[in-house]
């Protein structure tokens, strides 16, 4: 068995604990969004931002192991920039998430104006568009 044959399997289940990651991190999120919690909790939110993170971290690296012997046909792939593209604006956007997520966790999202939700809109936009777009460009570039 090669390596890409066992780190696949691998990176999958790290797409996988990701997403569970991502679902209750904007559940818990959409749950202020509609009011029903007013201020989140910082340590929770933390967890939940801490792991889908370090699922992505995990991602990446399985990602890199795959990519190195496919490198040749991947880097005359178009697909495979604009995939790096989206998973470069995930890491940039989980730097912003970290800050943004302090406001969650400090006033309620009624009390926001609209330029203090702009940014948050534009956040969950980035993550939704890069995890989706990158998983699908995977399984088209590999199907």
């Amino acid at each position: 068995m090669s390596l890409p044959e066992i780190v696949l399997p691998l990176h999958i289940f790290f797409l996988a604990i990701s997403v569970v990651g991502i679902f209750f991190a904007d559940s818990y999120g959409l749950a202020w969004f509609k009011g029903k919690i007013p201020i989140l909790d910082m340590v929770k939110i933390k967890k939940y931002h801490d792991f889908v993170f370090a699922g992505l971290g995990a991602l990446i690296l399985t990602g890199f192991i795959l990519f190195w012997p496919m490198r040749e046909f991947l880097l005359n792939n178009t697909l495979f920039y604009i995939k790096m593209f989206f998973i470069l604006a995930l890491v940039v956007n989980g730097f912003f998430i970290g800050k943004l997520m302090v406001v969650a966790t400090t006033r309620t999202y009624e009390s926001l104006t609209n330029e203090e939700k702009f940014p948050l809109f534009v956040s969950g936009a980035v993550s939704t568009i890069g995890w989706i777009s990158a998983t699908v460009i995977a399984i088209v570039l590999f199907d």
